[in-house]
């Protein structure tokens, strides 16, 4: 599983699932992978926490995580880390409550897309764009309390409207702000970004290298004097572990051609 895709259940039993990277069926953040994760943690926990970090991306994909949230009969709370910008701030309106980190960043803009062909071509895909704004501005006025229309000029205008947690809050976009590491008060939203990225990333790779250390900890890999010996040892073992299935085959075989052997003499 991808290192963006994970469930994580704490002592209390609430799962938590990272919305960290673009939205879209080719990359990080993909509907049906987070629809999967969704049905897994209701399976286990009531209470779900969604952490998003995203620059947003495909508005179909992110519909089709809208509603997969928002459908859920578990408690969903959305908690935005770095960034949720474009399709991820449409995402992160269904959390019930949405609360930010107060170095987070909120953004907002017309949809964006393109295609090739003749005028008629052209026409439809124009109106396939304004036919998904007049949708997400719907989603919007819903949370904001405004109308349709007034979401679509305020908002849909060409522009990118980047919020702070404390300008987003006085907007109605979240419920409250959270603390977190902080982050360089210069920050672009890039980098605010990749920080949360790699924050998610490091312990787990420092999770990774524990459990090495552990390993060698271990009597059978003792005499081990480095990792490639630690990971030879290991595909030899799973190498031995493959060989488990065909010898027990081959024993209970055996055994019972050996009871044959005993039924036929006592018999005679």
């Amino acid at each position: 599983m991808s290192r963006f895709f994970n469930i994580t259940t704490s002592d209390d039993g609430t799962s938590t699932i990272f919305l960290y990277g673009d939205i879209g069926d080719y990359t990080e953040v993909q509907s049906g992978r987070i629809a999967q994760e969704l049905m897994e943690a209701e399976r286990v926990s009531r209470r779900i926490h969604v952490r998003i970090n995203s620059n947003g991306g495909e508005v179909y994909s992110g519909i089709a995580i809208f509603n997969a949230l928002r459908h859920s009969q578990a408690d969903i709370r959305i908690y935005v880390d770095g960034i949720a910008a474009s399709m991820a701030s449409v995402i992160a309106l269904c959390g019930k409550p949405v609360e930010m980190s107060k170095y987070a960043r909120l953004m907002l803009h017309s949809v964006s897309g393109g295609c090739y062909g003749n005028k008629q071509d052209l026409q439809r895909c124009m109106e396939e764009i304004e036919s998904l704004e007049g949708s997400l501005s719907e989603i919007y006025a819903e949370r904001l309390g405004m109308s349709k229309e007034e979401v679509k000029q305020t908002y849909f205008d060409g522009e990118d409207h980047w919020l702070t947690a404390k300008e987003a809050l006085n907007l109605g976009f979240i419920d409250d702000i959270y603390d977190a590491d902080p982050v360089p008060a210069d920050s672009t939203p890039a980098q605010i970004y990749t920080l949360f990225n790699n924050r998610l990333v490091e312990p787990q790779k420092n999770r990774e290298d524990m459990n090495l250390e552990d390993v060698k900890k271990r009597p059978r890999f003792k005499d081990c004097a480095s990792d490639a010996d630690v990971f030879r040892l290991m595909d030899q073992l799973e190498e031995e572990a493959g060989k488990v299935p065909i010898l027990t085959k081959e024993n209970t075989d055996l055994k019972a051609r050996v009871k044959t052997y005993e039924d036929k003499a006592e018999a005679e």
